[in-house]
C-alpha cells in the first residue's frame, strides 16, 4: 500500500504533539519519515532492543506487551491507525521497555530517533506539547496500577468484556488473551468467568461469550 505525501502529513498531524507543527517543517519531517510494512504476527521489537525511533501506525494493529522470564505475557496496549508505538523510547533514545507485536498486516511510519531530538530541541512547542501527552500517559499508568492493586480479577473482567465489544453483546477473546491484558493467568480467568456465568450476567459458548446484563456487569466492574 504506497501513501501519498499528503497522506503522511495527514497522519503526522494527527499526533498532538505534531499537529502543532507549521506547514512547512511537516513537509520536511514527512520526505525524513520512512514506511515499514510487517505482516501478521510479527515480533518487530523486544524488550532491550534500541529505539529505531517514533513510530506511527498507518494501517493495521501493534501489541505492546511485557513477557516473564518463563514466557508469561502481559498486554500493556494494543495500538491502532493514527496512534504512536514506542514513543517513550523516542523521547530519550533509550532502549525499547516493551516488546511489539503486530495483529494483522501493518504498515509504519518511522522518525528516527536523531530526526525526533532534532526536532524536540528545534521546536520548543513540540515539547510542550508532549510533555501534556506524557503526563497524560502517566495518569493513566497509574490508573493501571490501581486497577491491578485494588480491583480484583472478577470486576476487572468485566469491564474488559465490555471493552472488547464492538456493535454487538459478544466477547471473542481467548482465555489466554483475557489472562494477558488483566495480569494474570488463564486459570484465574475461567474460573472468573464461571462466576460471571453464575451470576447470570454472561454465557459461555464454545469460542463467544454473550453478554446478557451488560449494566450489571458496568457496575460490577466499577467495584473494587
Amino acid at each position: 500500500m504506497s501513501t501519498s505525501h499528503a497522506e503522511r502529513i495527514a497522519l503526522l498531524r494527527s499526533v498532538p504533539y505534531l499537529s502543532v507543527l507549521d506547514e512547512g517543517t511537516l513537509h520536511t519531517l514527512a520526505h525524513a519519515a520512512r514506511k515499514h510494512r510487517y505482516p501478521a504476527d510479527a515480533v518487530i521489537l523486544i524488550e532491550g532492543d534500541p529505539c529505531p525511533g517514533l513510530w506511527i501506525v498507518e494501517s493495521g494493529r501493534v501489541k505492546a506487551s511485557l513477557l516473564s522470564p518463563s514466557g508469561r505475557e502481559h498486554i500493556l496496549a494494543i495500538y491502532g491507525p493514527g496512534e504512536v508505538v514506542n514513543e517513550l523510547s523516542a523521547f530519550d533514545s533509550a532502549s525499547s521497555t516493551v516488546t511489539l507485536q503486530t495483529l494483522a498486516e501493518t504498515h509504519l511510519l518511522v522518525i528516527s530517533c536523531p530526526a525526533f531530538q532534532t526536532l524536540l530541541d528545534e521546536h520548543p512547542e513540540v515539547t510542550r506539547e508532549a510533555l501534556k501527552h506524557l503526563a497524560s500517559r502517566s495518569r493513566r499508568l497509574v490508573a493501571m496500577i490501581a486497577d491491578l492493586s485494588l480491583r480484583t480479577v472478577t470486576a476487572r473482567l468485566a469491564g474488559l468484556l465490555l471493552d472488547s465489544i464492538a456493535g454487538s453483546d459478544e466477547a471473542t477473546m481467548t482465555r489466554s488473551q483475557m489472562a494477558a491484558r488483566l495480569g494474570t493467568v488463564r486459570e484465574v480467568v475461567s474460573r472468573s468467568l464461571r462466576d460471571l456465568e453464575r451470576l447470570g450476567l454472561i454465557r459461555i459458548e464454545r469460542d463467544r461469550i454473550i453478554l446478557l446484563k451488560p449494566r450489571e456487569l458496568a457496575q460490577l466492574a466499577e467495584r473494587e
